[in-house]
């Protein structure tokens, strides 16, 4: 007679045998009850990350946005995509996904141990970031026309946090969990060992980084100039480790697939 199986996966969820029963057939069936995934929280997740990872973190961020042109007829059907990034279906994103980037980097700096305000601000002072908070015609004109100073600047990164975080997918389960923050911090990782491996081997090989991707630069120009940029910046957060400190830090702590407690919200 045929045991029934242990475990059993539903729609993406897991169910334990509790027990038995033998049906009017003599087969045997089982008795399931879901199995509960206990969530670790965001902040315990990530931790501290050191100063090196949150700066190579803006850099990942604001410096590799995901964007597309706008359509000429009524109707977007062009996918946005990004050096690191791509979206079959952006919902609520029109032209590029800086919101949900300045509303992930907030949130790090928060966990860190960082104000909101004082986030706004770091991050308002990023080069990539300042280029993007172009003046707005809309609204109500000023009274008085002045220019924009930083200030400006640093309300703007705090109304675009604000208004991301109002129509957050998971905004039930803030603040212990943060599905936004960790789906781009898994991603920062993989990019992080990524570009180590990539300077290990360039340094193996004695070869410059740009002469590194050189063959690729025929077809793919765009995205060649933003991922030399972004190795060429991890070069030069980590490059005051040895390499022997840097091969044991990637290999601790940069696999999302072990430090991650869960791979869905």
């Amino acid at each position: 007679m045929r045991k029934p199986s242990t475990t059993l996966q539903i729609e993406g969820r897991r169910y334990r045998c509790v027990g038995a029963f033998c049906a009017a057939d003599g087969q045997r069936h089982g008795i399931y009850s879901p199995v509960r995934n206990i969530a670790v929280p965001t902040k315990d997740w990530i931790g501290s990350p050191p100063e090196q990872d949150v700066r190579f973190f803006l850099c990942f961020m604001f410096d590799t946005v995901a964007q597309r042109s706008a359509a000429k007829s009524g109707h977007q059907e062009a996918q946005m995509t990004g050096p690191f990034t791509s979206y079959a279906k952006s919902k609520g994103q029109r032209g590029s996904d800086f919101t949900a980037r300045i509303y992930a980097a907030v949130r790090l700096l928060e966990i860190s141990g960082t104000s909101n305000l004082e986030a706004c601000r770091e991050i308002a002072k990023y080069p990539s970031v300042e280029a993007r908070l172009r003046p707005s015609n809309r609204g109500r004109p000023r009274r008085t026309s002045r220019g924009r100073d930083f200030l400006d600047q640093v309300h703007t990164v705090r109304g675009l946090y604000n208004s991301y975080k109002r129509r957050h997918p998971f905004p039930e389960k803030l603040p212990r969990t943060d599905c936004v923050l960790e789906l781009w911090w898994r991603q920062f990782l993989q990019v992080r060992e990524w570009a180590q491996a990539t300077i290990e081997e360039t340094n193996r090989k004695r070869v410059s980084i740009a002469d590194y991707f050189g063959p690729l630069g025929k077809s793919h120009d765009d995205w060649l100039a933003h991922v030399i940029s972004t190795v060429r910046q991890a070069d030069s957060i980590y490059g005051a480790q040895s390499s022997a400190s840097t091969a044991s830090s990637i290999s601790s702590r940069a696999k999302p697939s072990s430090a991650s407690p869960r791979k869905t919200c």
